[in-house]
């Protein structure tokens, strides 16, 4: 067996180089984690506000279809009324 000789100063600079890249890999992983959490908060926003635009949307379906209710209903009011001033017209002309 061959003996690999290691200068000691080499040796320390190994070893703090180590314990530099080991910080360096827990604050990584701390901020991985952080990350995740994060992402997971701003997915559980983006489905509520998924949620709300579908429950606007349905409510301005409903509103836009109330809208052409209220137009229709509006034109058979005014139609009628034309039909009863056209009527009334006629009735004062006969007396």
């Amino acid at each position: 067996m061959s003996n690999i000789v290691i200068d000691k100063a080499e040796w320390e600079q190994f070893l703090n180089d180590s314990e530099q890249l080991a910080d360096r890999y827990e604050k990584l992983l701390s901020k991985i984690k952080e990350l995740q959490l994060t992402n997971s908060h701003l997915e559980k926003k983006l489905n509520t506000s998924q949620m709300q635009i579908m429950e606007l949307q349905q409510k301005i379906s409903t509103l836009e279809h109330q809208m052409n209710v209220d137009q229709k209903g509006l034109s058979a009011v005014k139609e009628l009324h034309s039909t009863v001033t056209r009527l009334l017209k006629e009735t004062e002309t006969v007396v």
